[in-house]
């Protein structure tokens, strides 16, 4: 980005005077109050695509201007940037943190002295010189308040784009605009309506907070607050007859030197006592409790209907695989049997939540699926799918640790009362346990009803909250294998053992097949190039070794595909391919443009990894009555669609993700001139469900 070179200006020699000068506009206004003008952090365009300005403000001792939000009075500049010509120019005002002010009995947040606010423009043609014309207003404050408005102009060569003298100062005051940040040390936990007073409340680990400044509905002014341990306390005034409880604030936190900025809804009138635990309130209610429970519910119904979305489909032709030969069975072997694959989920899940934690508190990007986003990942489950497929065929027997063979007893009785091959069971159980593990490793990439509420509440939660909503999951996702455990008799209603298994068997390995081909076409899309070629054929030898049986080849292919997993170069970047004529590449940038300009914009997070976001392409977006409807919509220049592909790891996608508290996709969002925070969609998308929102966020005939 262009602000790379703002953060440079510290390190860059100073240019000579006469560019100096092209950095800077003339300044408008009256030096008795303030003044304005436009700077340039560079000295000439250069090919940038974003322009990093600041619009200067030099008040006068005892004035002041506002914020973004100014409090309980006054007006925030605004910016109006064209070319000579007259084409309009796209400009973001950026806003460092702000001081607070008490006038009268008012408060008011925003600057005295000198500040510059960070400007970024965007819209002119690029490797050309630019000549900028503006128009500024904005409200200078004393005891009076007085306009300070005028005409602007800053004129920029072709050339270079080398940091100008102003370079340094403009990345100053950048640095001080607060930004979402998941490694600082303020852990906003809860925000809640008590009365008339807003409650926030902090995590016990959080750094002592100085400092907030709200932004909230309209019509309603937030006072100073007042800290009593971990909770701040803030005086609301203003209509209050809606109350706060379900809508949305911003908060802008500092303490000491550090600030972050963090959306959150606020919940219902939930007085608490004493200091809270890491990320969330302690329970102190029936209340409480009674929502802890109803999430609980929300994520083992979420499991359950895991169990019926596609990328299950090829851990039910295991289930299949089990259940059938579990047909000639005793019913204490089916029990073990289907136990042992209710115990492989859950404790697959643990594992996950454990990951997951310990992502979080190492700072890193957590999210549901995101392992598919990995090459080794895909490489190590592709040898996994391929030994599973082997062993379906009767190509291939998991070894067993002789400990785990030593712990099995049994009584060696089927139900025709004839003997049953001791060794062989644990290694029978061991696959069960296995292929159950399998269940969730695979189930990841979607996203059925319920799992995106559950896993939000996990990933915002403390520590136990997140295992506690996994584990519900894992038992949802066990629940028809801890059936058949319960009930064994169910086995029974399946036809007498017979030759009609082989060909099934046969069938059910090629849905393993299919999937396999699935995650590698998905390695090559990830990875690309040669190294993902040489990872598949590595893959390929390592199970014909195994199917051949050939030892020396098996330990040569393990050393090769060890080895390349080890040095496997990073993923290829490709930009994500649009959609036809409809999709454009998503940015933040280019969503605020689209915005600033009245449009609706239809933002889609998808993966080539995410089934969910594909059936609902296939059947919802690309399909009447909605695709028509979108296709007018852009033609008429009414819409923007934005995708952002998450395929692989992306910083920027996780931390929009994350700004709506989301983890996982797919996640659609429409933003329009009545919905300027946007309309959440589904997991599943419905017709109604997206031309509803259409409407909501503004959408017209």
């Amino acid at each position: 980005m262009a602000w790379v070179l703002v953060m440079l200006g510290s390190a860059a020699p100073l240019h000579a005077a006469s560019q100096s000068n092209m950095a800077t506009g003339a300044w408008v206004g009256d030096p008795a109050y303030g003044e304005v003008r436009l700077v340039s952090a560079v000295s000439a365009m250069g090919n940038l695509q974003e322009l990093p300005l600041g619009l200067e403000f030099r008040l006068a001792p005892g004035w002041k201007i506002y914020w973004r939000t100014p409090g309980e009075a006054g007006l925030p500049p605004t910016l109006d940037l064209q070319m000579a010509n007259g084409a309009p120019l796209q400009s973001q005002i950026e806003w460092p943190v702000p001081k607070r002010f008490n006038a009268f009995g008012f408060d008011n947040f925003g600057y005295a002295d000198a500040v510059i606010l960070p400007v970024a423009v965007r819209g002119y043609d690029r490797g050309a010189a630019l000549q900028i014309r503006g128009q500024i207003e904005a409200l200078v404050c004393s005891d009076i308040c007085v306009p300070l408005a005028g005409a602007l102009r800053l004129d920029l060569a072709d050339g270079p784009a080398e940091p100008s003298s102003m370079a340094m100062v403009i990345a100053q005051f950048a640095a001080k605009v607060p930004r979402i940040d998941a490694l600082s040390p303020i852990k906003i936990a809860t925000a809640w309506q008590s009365g008339s007073q807003l409650k926030i409340g902090f995590a016990a680990t959080s750094q002592p907070v100085t400092e907030i400044f709200v932004e909230g509905p309209a019509g309603i002014a937030f006072k100073q607050p007042v800290f009593a341990n971990n909770i701040a306390v803030i005086d609301v005034e203003g209509d209050l007859k809606t109350p706060l409880a379900g809508q949305t604030v911003d908060l802008t936190v500092i303490a000491g030197d550090d600030f972050t900025t963090q959306s959150i809804i606020v919940a219902k009138d939930a007085p608490l006592a004493g200091s809270f635990a890491a990320g969330k309130p302690m329970p102190t209610d029936a209340g409480a409790m009674a929502q802890f429970w109803t999430v609980i519910g929300f994520a083992f119904l979420g499991g359950l209907i895991l169990n019926l979305m596609p990328c299950v489909l090829p851990v039910l032709a295991i289930k299949l695989a089990a259940i059938i030969e579990a047909s000639g069975q005793s019913r204490g072997f089916v029990r073990l049997r289907f136990g042992a694959g209710a115990m492989g989920i859950l404790s697959s899940f643990a594992i996950l939540a454990a990951g997951l934690a310990a992502l979080r508190l190492a700072g890193g990007q957590i999210g549901w699926g995101i392992q598919f986003q990995s090459p080794v990942f895909l490489a190590i489950m592709l040898l996994v799918l391929g030994l599973f497929t082997l062993n379906m065929l009767d190509r291939f027997f998991l070894p067993i640790p002789a400990f785990l063979q030593a712990s099995f007893r049994g009584d060696g009785q089927n139900t025709n009362g004839q003997n049953t091959n001791q060794q062989a069971r644990p290694a029978i159980l061991f696959g069960d346990f296995m292929a159950g593990m399998l269940a969730t490793l695979l189930a990841t990439p979607c996203s059925a009803p319920f799992v995106g509420s559950a896993v939000t509440v996990a990933l915002t939660g403390d520590m136990a909250q997140l295992f506690a909503v996994f584990m519900a999951m894992g038992a949802g996702l066990a629940a028809p294998w801890g059936l058949v455990v319960l009930f064994p008799a169910l086995v029974g209603f399946l036809p007498r053992p017979g030759h009609w298994m082989v060909w099934l068997k046969r069938g059910l390995a090629g849905l393993l097949i299919a999937t396999m081909i699935w995650l590698g076409w998905l390695l090559q899309t990830i990875q690309g190039g040669p190294a993902a070629l040489l990872l598949l054929g590595l893959i390929g030898f390592v199970l014909l070794a195994i199917l051949c049986r050939q030892k020396i080849g098996i330990l040569l292919a393990g050393a090769g595909l060890f080895a390349g997993l080890a040095f496997l170069p990073a993923p290829a970047i490709v930009a994500p391919q649009a959609n036809g004529l409809v999709w454009q590449v998503w940015s933040n940038d280019a969503s605020a443009a689209a915005r600033a300009e009245g449009k609706l914009v239809f933002v889609d997070v998808t993966a080539d990894w995410c089934i969910t976001c594909k059936a609902n392409k296939a059947l919802v977006l690309e399909t009447a009555p909605i695709a028509p409807m979108l296709a007018a919509l852009v033609d008429d220049g009414k819409l923007v669609m934005l995708k952002a592909d998450w395929t692989r790891p992306d910083p920027r996608i996780a931390t929009f993700l994350a700004s709506h508290d989301r983890f996982g996709i797919p996640f659609n969002i429409i933003y329009g001139p009545k919905a300027p925070e946007g309309v959440l969609l589904g997991e599943l998308l419905r017709a109604d469900m997206v031309e509803n929102a259409l409407i909501k966020a503004g959408m017209t005939r």
